[in-house]
């Protein structure tokens, strides 16, 4: 027998669901976007290298949020290019913290890996991108999860390779 995946589909759904209806007033409307989310009042300033003085405003108010930060702008304003790059870059090595970056489609996920790419020659192995090889950009199948198992046979190098990376991206699904 097989599980059903869209019965566990809709089970997850309706768990859910019962989750977010019985979670705090305060926590649903910060989810529905009825409540601002919070920001620190201790802003220590950290000032990117290129970035304009609104930039920087703005990536530390990133840095320095509680519950999210929502960044909007039209195509080609450095959401992903500037920000979004020095972002993870400052996670990873100045806060020595994981990040998972998630994209709605394969090609949103290849312009992030480009992004952490040109970071330096370094960062182009630093990360692993988690996905298919089929909608995977040609420059980064090297970097996919599965090509980099390939030649593992140890559980413990499975975990050498997870551990010595802090930056994982893919999409949602």
């Amino acid at each position: 027998l097989e599980q059903d995946t869209l019965d566990s589909g809709f089970n997850k759904m309706y768990k859910s669901l019962f989750h977010f209806a019985t979670t705090s007033k305060d926590k649903r409307d910060l989810i529905l976007g009825r409540q601002e989310p919070r920001g620190s009042e201790t802003i220590v300033s950290y000032s990117p290298k290129g970035f304009t003085n609104e930039q920087v405003q703005i990536f530390n108010e990133m840095l320095h949020s509680k519950d999210y930060y929502l960044l909007w702008g039209p195509p080609g304003t450095g959401k992903t290019s500037l920000m979004m790059k020095e972002l993870v870059r400052y996670c990873a090595e100045v806060n020595k913290e994981n990040v998972l970056v998630l994209s709605y489609t394969n090609r949103a996920v290849d312009e992030i890996c480009h992004a952490l790419a040109s970071i330096g020659d370094d960062w182009n192995q630093s990360f692993i991108r988690i996905g298919s090889s089929y909608s995977c950009h040609e420059d980064f199948k090297e970097i996919l999860l599965s090509e980099k198992i390939k030649t593992i046979s140890r559980r413990h190098q499975l975990t050498d390779l997870i551990h010595s990376s802090s930056v994982f991206v893919s999409t949602i699904s």
